[in-house]
């Protein structure tokens, strides 16, 4: 029986769910470090090869000058509207407990300087001082954001975003956790 039992955990295991960083243009360029994407947060299955890969996203947006936290059913976690890059930061353990976790996160008022980026920031901190949310995850603030943004220009610079662009195929996305573009 633990032989079976140790047989599904180790399936379960190489089947969670996966949670992306997904940035957003704004179409804001006065201030590009700041305000030019928009972050949120993505959670899909592992197997994406399939014709269409269901999923949630976490979002805040300004509504009547308050942060409001949004939760959306996506038809395809690899490509939501104008979704530019995800990037994988975690393997998740607990699902329902990582969106508590995401909804319970204070979201600031009343400051001009805080905004979804802060948000993500403050979320990873959050999950990275608790426990059993997620396994394999690169949850440094710091690197997520460098790599994040790093990885956007890089395909702007390519010419990935000019011209006419397929609305149904999937947008570009890095693995941070094996450091490595898996779909390009």
């Amino acid at each position: 029986m633990t032989s079976v039992h140790n047989t599904l955990k180790k399936v379960h295991h190489r089947r969670k769910p996966r949670l992306y960083v997904a940035l957003f243009p704004t179409g804001i360029t006065d201030n590009e470090e700041l305000s030019s994407y928009d972050w949120s947060f993505l959670i899909g299955p592992k197997d994406e090869n399939k014709p269409h890969v269901p999923g949630m996203q976490l979002r805040i947006r300004k509504v009547a000058q308050l942060w409001v936290l949004e939760e959306l059913v996506v038809d395809d976690v690899r490509n939501t509207g104008s979704l530019a890059v995800r990037v994988l930061i975690a393997k998740i353990r607990d699902k329902s407990r990582l969106v508590q976790l995401i909804k319970d996160v204070h979201r600031v008022q009343d400051d001009d300087t805080w905004n979804t980026r802060s948000w993500i920031a403050d979320v990873l901190n959050a999950m990275a001082t608790t426990g059993g949310v997620v396994g394999r995850s690169v949850l440094n603030w710091p690197l997520v954001d460098a790599r994040a943004r790093q990885y956007v220009a890089d395909k702007i610079a390519a010419g990935r975003y000019a011209g006419p662009q397929d609305p149904t195929a999937p947008r570009p996305t890095w693995d941070l956790i094996d450091d490595k573009e898996i779909a390009p």
